[in-house]
């Protein structure tokens, strides 16, 4: 009996070191929460982004209904941060540091690109961690039409050697033209999976052949 509750606890150890691992939302912002309008001046600040360079403006429809002059309001959005705007090429980055494990971090976001200036609208995002930079640069086909405007999600992975503090998310249009949207901007992280101990996976099948002995030993007595 008490080798059975032996190899009871076994599997059981066994299941916790073997569970896959799980991603866990480090960032969002779905800018449903700035007022429409907001532009990251000091006068109209964003929740959890600071502009460093050029304009952006927050635009689409609120949760009551109203919707921004964009052509783009009602699309689907909700609200989302309108980049390059006036004409300017824009940068913004997260206003709060983000303190990183080491591990697979996924950004994903909801862009679209709508306008007449160019064939298409390119941005780049990425987390500057320390000066480790992890960039990637998007190229969404503009519509003139916002009827056939596409709303695209992306996604890009990158790993964590090791952990950071003070790390932060940036996105930047790169062509100043306005025709950029982006929402839901999202920073996932998924710790590497707890790995077997070797001694525990030659501990089982000790046990069952403990197990199995002291049976035979039984029947012969």
């Amino acid at each position: 009996m008490k080798q059975v509750v032996g190899i009871c606890l076994l599997a059981l150890v066994l299941t916790v070191f073997s569970a896959p691992a799980k991603a866990e939302t480090i960032f969002f912002d779905d800018f449903n929460g700035d007022a429409l309008g907001s532009n990251g001046t000091s006068k109209n600040p964003l929740k959890k982004w600071t502009i460093t360079a050029g304009e952006v403006v927050v635009q689409g429809k609120n949760a009551n209904g109203q919707t921004s002059s964009d052509k783009l309001a009602g699309a689907g959005l909700g609200q989302y941060i309108r980049l390059g705007y006036n004409y300017k090429a824009s940068t913004m980055n997260s206003a709060q540091p983000l303190n990183l494990l080491a591990g697979s971090y996924t950004l994903s976001f909801t862009a679209a690109s709508y306008g007449s200036y160019n064939d298409y609208g390119s941005l780049t995002t990425g987390l500057n961690a320390n000066g480790q930079i992890f960039s990637f640069t998007d190229q969404i086909v503009t519509e003139n039409n916002p009827a056939t405007a596409s709303i695209v999600n992306l996604a890009h992975s990158f790993t964590l050697a090791s952990g950071v503090s003070n790390a932060y998310l940036f996105i930047s249009d790169l062509l100043g033209d306005g025709t950029i949207r982006i929402d839901n901007v999202t920073l996932s992280y998924t710790a590497a999976a707890t790995p077997i101990p070797a001694s525990l996976l030659l501990l089982a099948p000790g046990l069952a052949g403990l197990a199995a002995l002291r049976r035979g030993q039984r029947q012969a007595g």
